[in-house]
């Protein structure tokens, strides 16, 4: 019970400055990972498709986002993203809206 309490009393948090999902994220999903992942690509460097096309079904996968992009480094192959889009990336991921 006292735990309900406290859970319902937590604070909101707000993220002013973090991109959004309309402004930021959707556009790099579509260009940094739907052109192997799309379920349409499959195949496409072996990489399994997983559907990426809405902010649920991203929501959906964070922890995985945030391991094989930002903590391993392993996608995109080939390390392609610059040093901005993963700070945007990572400030996505902390707060995503």
């Amino acid at each position: 019970m006292i735990l309900l309490w406290i859970l319902a009393c937590k604070e909101e948090v707000s993220c002013p400055d973090t991109p959004t999902y309309e402004n930021w994220a959707e556009g790099f999903f579509i260009s940094k990972c739907q052109p192997c992942h799309a379920p349409e690509a499959r195949g496409v460097f072996g990489a399994p498709a997983i559907e990426m096309n809405t902010h649920e079904e991203i929501m959906e996968i964070l922890d995985v986002i945030q391991n094989s992009v930002l903590d391993n480094e392993r996608m995109p192959p080939g390390g392609g993203l610059s040093d901005d889009d993963r700070i945007l990336l990572q400030s996505w991921l902390d707060c995503p809206q």
